[in-house]
């Protein structure tokens, strides 16, 4: 299995769907998560500071159990926020996998730094693909990520499913 290292993007849409439950069968434990993440993560919603969000309550647990380990880049990326940037550094470093939904930071880590690279529709995508999910299942939560995660890293991979269901079929 292999190392990955976490952006917020990612934990947001994976937690919300319930797709974070399936992150250890694909990946090593630890996984990595820059201190930028885990603040971004964990900053309090300022019309609601009191409030604790699922996505929080799930870090919290990960951090404790040591699921997912804080891990700094020496160098950071010299492009985007600083959470996708550490993620892009870390990652440049030690050659793990970067788990990350926001557009620009992952294709520009796909194409013009040659990383390894997944979305949680692509995440998705491997968990239909293995079984491990109904593809169903995997059809309802790319359509919820259609409001946080760019139409162009969930349509293609909602119309892969959709030929695999027709394959299936006949």
């Amino acid at each position: 299995m292999n190392q990955a290292v976490i952006d917020a993007s990612f934990w947001s849409a994976a937690v919300a769907l319930g797709a974070d439950a399936y992150l250890a069968d694909l990946f090593a434990i630890p996984m990595w998560m820059p201190g930028a993440v885990v603040g971004e993560i964990e900053a309090p919603n300022p019309s609601a500071p009191r409030r604790i969000y699922l996505r929080q309550q799930r870090l919290r647990e990960a951090l404790r159990h040591g699921d997912i380990v804080v891990r700094e880049p020496v160098r950071p990326h010299e492009r985007f926020g600083p959470g996708e940037a550490a993620c892009i550094g870390l990652a440049l470093e030690t050659g793990c996998e970067l788990l990350i939904n926001d557009y620009r930071p992952y294709g520009e880590a796909l194409t013009r730094l040659g990383l390894d690279v997944l979305s949680v529709a692509d995440f998705i995508a491997i968990l239909a693909g293995r079984g491990t999910v109904a593809q169903n299942t995997a059809l309802t939560w790319l359509d919820q990520l259609r409001d946080t995660v760019s139409d162009a890293l969930v349509e293609p991979i909602i119309e892969m499913l959709k030929q695999a269901q027709q394959e299936e079929r006949s």
